[in-house]
């Protein structure tokens, strides 16, 4: 199993992800199950224990824990509550955010996986596979990674834009929140290192790569054009 993944994003800019560690997966999976047995908890003793409810009232108080992970890493970026806390995230093979398709493939995976095997067959998987993939990330095409600080794939996509700003590129709103992060990157990456050239070789492919894409147009340079483009984007974002 490797220790990093590295993923190239569409805008043809290489980066590279330290792979969530299994202590890490399995404390978050013992955090998130110590949730959900709180709730369980809460509305066993609570609620129908105090009251004469119907089936169907019940499997929809019972529903939050069937669907908790689903929920959660749908509408919380890939991270359930355990996964926050141990700063870990899905994330797709290919650099691109996960979607719908693949957090509801992952959770019906998890049925087999670790519900009815009480994790063992996700353990054997996330060791001996070469992106630490359990059965459902195999399915869905992700793998989760540890987050650094300054590494999540949500941060620093938006910046602070004075209300009369005026949009320099238009096309910025059909950007996605990877095109952000990855323009970001670069141009973080341009302040911190000393071999500039290398960066800017990036620069200039995911320059063109966006440009290509959104067919824009522009005669600025390609830093001017990049940090244009993000501060369009982070202000059409904000109007939105």
């Amino acid at each position: 199993m490797d220790e990093s993944l590295h993923i190239r994003t569409s805008t043809g800019v290489s980066l590279d992800y330290e792979l969530a560690g299994l202590g890490d997966r399995i404390i978050a999976w013992l955090l998130d199950i110590l949730i959900l047995a709180a709730y369980i908890f809460v509305i066993q003793y609570f609620v129908i224990n105090e009251g004469d409810y119907s089936t169907l009232i019940i499997i929809l108080l019972y529903l939050p824990v069937l669907v908790y992970h689903f929920v959660m890493e749908t509408f919380a970026n890939g991270q359930s509550i355990g996964k926050r806390v141990r700063n870990i995230q899905v994330v797709r093979l290919d650099g691109r955010q996960a979607g719908i398709g693949e957090y509801a493939m992952r959770s019906v995976m998890r049925l087999l996986e670790i519900t009815l095997c009480n994790g063992s067959l996700a353990i054997l998987s996330i060791v001996s596979t070469k992106n630490a993939q359990r059965l459902g990330d195999l399915a869905a095409g992700t793998t989760v990674v540890k987050l650094k600080a300054s590494h999540q794939l949500a941060d620093s996509l938006l910046r602070e834009m004075p209300e009369n700003y005026e949009v320099k590129i238009p096309q910025a709103e059909l950007m996605t929140n990877t095109d952000a992060e990855t323009i970001n990157r670069v141009l973080l990456e341009l302040k911190r290192t000393r071999n500039s050239s290398i960066i800017m070789k990036f620069a200039q492919q995911a320059r063109a790569n966006i440009s290509q894409r959104l067919n824009i147009e522009s005669e600025l340079n390609d830093l001017d054009f990049l940090n244009a483009i993000s501060n369009d984007y982070s202000y059409l974002q904000s109007q939105a």
